[in-house]
């Protein structure tokens, strides 16, 4: 005669109970954070439009020739530190001569 033993059968469960548990603890542990975020002051500045649309393109259309002449120099600028190094480098013969 044979003997049958107790064999503990795992039952399987779906997934989404635990999905379910995971979501639940992250929303306990979101709330206070969330919280804490809400009362904290904010860094971004509130945009206030203190001048019509007319105003502000004609402002801006002024200021475009200086800012334009600004960027100009500066990608000057860059292009010839860029030549600078360049012929730097080329004229260099890197320790051989």
């Amino acid at each position: 005669m044979r003997i049958m033993r107790h064999v503990r059968v795992r039952r399987k469960r779906g997934v989404w109970p635990t999905i379910a548990m995971a979501g639940l603890g992250a929303a306990m542990v979101g709330l206070p954070i969330r919280e804490a975020m809400a009362q904290s002051p904010s860094s971004y500045a509130p945009v206030v439009i203190q001048e019509d649309f007319e105003t502000t393109m004609a402002r801006m259309e002024a200021a475009k020739p200086a800012a334009m002449k600004r960027q100009m120099d500066l990608l000057t600028d860059i292009h010839c530190a860029r030549q600078r190094l360049r012929v730097c480098v080329k004229g260099d013969n890197h320790g051989t001569g």
